[in-house]
């Protein structure tokens, strides 16, 4: 187990004991250390995904029945995705990380574990612009179908704002050529 916890020299967190079976069963499952509030975090892998996901959500150990937020993030040189996790079961929550390059940004999709996934998503995907492959219905949800390029990403150029404030729908013309 010991090869799947990075080390930190300047504090040691110990591994909450609920974590240890779940590392040891993972190998490419990295423990990070504990957030600024005091929660897990683990770093996985592209493959590993779906079944520490699984394993997050049904184990008796775990039960993380409730995804309560999942943010797109971009360093450098990858993209990212964090998953805040909690079960209203146990009362206890975690923090998953994944990474992926910027020249193929695609991770697995969690919507057929966690409903909530589904507009998550979708979000990460219309800001930054990341696939989530298996995804039932991934779109655009905040901006409009014919927008360019992803806005949360530091690389996005600003262009002149289209204005759609004289941008007559279908629907209202047909309404007043009804009356």
């Amino acid at each position: 187990m010991s090869e799947n916890i990075e080390k930190n020299t300047e504090n040691t967190v110990e591994i909450p004991k609920r974590l240890e079976k779940l590392l040891s069963q993972f190998p490419g499952l990295v423990f990070k250390g504990l957030d600024a509030k005091n929660v897990p975090v683990l770093i996985v892998q592209k493959q590993d995904m779906a079944a520490v996901t699984a394993y997050l959500k049904d184990n008796a150990e775990q039960k993380f029945d409730y995804l309560s937020c999942l943010s797109g993030i971009e360093e450098p040189d990858k993209f990212g995705v964090v998953y805040h996790f909690y079960s209203t079961i146990l009362n206890h929550q975690v923090v998953l990380k994944i990474y992926t390059d910027k020249d193929n940004p695609e991770v697995p999709s969690v919507s057929s574990i966690w409903i909530t996934a589904d507009w998550f998503e979708r979000e990460a995907y219309d800001m930054y612009g990341i696939i989530f492959s298996e995804h039932p219905n991934l779109k655009r949800i905040l901006l409009t179908d014919d927008w360019e390029g992803y806005p949360l990403r530091k690389d996005y150029q600003l262009n002149e704002p289209k204005s759609y404030l004289n941008v007559e729908r279908e629907w209202a013309k047909e309404l007043r050529t009804e009356s």
